[in-house]
């Protein structure tokens, strides 16, 4: 397994970046790519130093990329820092170039956690062509109640990105009406504070025209959980 971190200029940010990203071995051309998010309090590296996410990969054909959203919320920020253009265009056409993915959207993927589990639906939603699939864990599904009772200081997200262009309900009924639609896994333990988050969506997509996959276990908002998601979505994906 190559373990690459790289520290890149980005246009987008105006600023240098880090990005993790994880090749096995063996990996061969038209590999698939996975887009792994970190959640408000974590970085590019937390997937790597809180899960066993490189036995999880093991020798599959399968490039996993962490890139540092800071705590944006996979939005466009005030001072040009633009997370959200970053890693839906910027990010990708750099890193699908010059690894051996196989050019494919049916072989793009996405998932995250808390933060990370809003941004994979937002990124997947806002653009349902480009992804296959989408997964959420312990993800904030109502990103306004979360913003309209923040505890920490968004004031840094730029005006308009947290309404109905980040509103993950306002962007699945856009999204439900495209032609190419990703398969969309969402999990939360049922001990987590963003649970009521996450039913509520549950109950909202349902019914709508998605592969949609909803699961609850017993847990809470750690790793321990969060570790044996990413094991179960990478067969769920028959990455």
């Amino acid at each position: 397994m190559a373990v690459i971190r790289m520290v890149r200029g980005s246009a987008s940010l105006g600023k240098r970046t880090h990005i993790n990203i994880y090749v096995p071995d063996q990996v061969q051309e038209g590999a698939k790519i996975l887009y792994l998010l970190h959640g408000l309090s974590d970085n590019n590296d937390d997937w790597f130093n809180n899960t066993q996410l490189l036995r999880a990969i093991g020798a599959r054909n399968l490039i996993v990329v962490c890139p540092d959203g800071g705590k944006s919320f996979y939005s466009n920020m005030k001072g040009n820092y633009n997370y959200f253009d970053y890693i839906s265009k910027e990010l990708p056409d750099y890193i699908e170039k010059l690894l051996p993915f196989s050019g494919k959207d049916e072989d793009r993927y996405i998932a995250g956690l808390s933060m990370g589990g809003y941004g994979a639906f937002k990124f997947a939603l806002s653009f349902p062509e480009r992804y296959a699939g989408a997964a959420s864990f312990s993800g904030v599904m109502d990103v306004i109640e979360r913003m309209e009772n923040a505890t920490f200081d968004h004031s840094g997200i730029k005006d308009g990105e947290i309404g109905p262009k980040g509103d993950l309900f306002c962007l699945a009924k856009q999204a439900e009406k495209a032609d190419k639609k990703p398969k969309l896994y969402q999990w939360c333990g049922t001990s987590d504070f963003l649970y009521q988050d996450n039913v509520k969506f549950r109950d909202f997509i349902k019914d709508m025209d998605f592969d949609y996959t909803y699961k609850e276990s017993e847990g809470d908002h750690n790793w321990d959980c969060w570790n044996e998601q990413i094991k179960y979505i990478l067969d769920f994906f028959n990455l």
